[in-house]
């Protein structure tokens, strides 16, 4: 039980390390848990920002019927909000993995309005001010903002260029 337990720990280290060849498990595994943390801290400034947009949210959110652990969810507007990690990509790329892509329809389906924060777009928008006016357009539809201020939109978010690419 006990090799097996670790040699799924070191395939799971080595499936998130971009290229582990030449590198002792050690350091695969080291590298996981760094990249992690990266993660976390993604989620946290992004909550950050919603929190000081003034946003009523639940992070990490169990939606029952699916399963699902939502990133944050904005009840008043039923808003899921994913922040998509380096975990989220092929990689090397910015291709969503279909584990992610099945999670992402899954939710637009139990008919949250699906909002996706891909890890590039955060770390691009750069400054903390940047990144709040980034979230503040994402979390807007066809120039209405989703606050409390506004009334309810009648469509529904798609993750848009994040979403399965088309196959020819």
């Amino acid at each position: 039980v006990v090799e097996r337990s670790t040699r799924q720990l070191v395939e799971c280290a080595a499936s998130q390390v971009p290229d582990v060849s030449g590198i002792s498990l050690m350091d695969a595994l080291r590298l996981a848990i760094e990249n992690e943390a990266t993660a976390s801290r993604l989620q946290d400034g992004v909550v950050q920002c919603i929190q000081g947009l003034g946003f009523d949210f639940v992070e990490e959110y169990i939606d029952l019927p699916s399963g699902y652990s939502i990133d944050v969810y904005l009840p008043e507007r039923h808003i899921a909000v994913e922040v998509d990690g380096p975990f989220h990509f092929a990689s090397g790329s910015q291709e969503h993995l279909g584990s992610t892509l099945m999670k992402h329809r899954h939710l637009r389906q139990r008919g949250f309005n699906l909002v996706a924060i891909p890890y590039w777009e955060w770390s691009k928008a750069g400054t903390p001010a940047a990144k709040m006016a980034y979230l503040e357009q994402r979390l807007t539809l066809n120039g209405t903002a989703l606050s409390r201020t506004t009334g309810d939109a009648a469509h529904k978010w798609d993750v848009g260029e994040y979403s399965t690419p088309s196959r020819t």
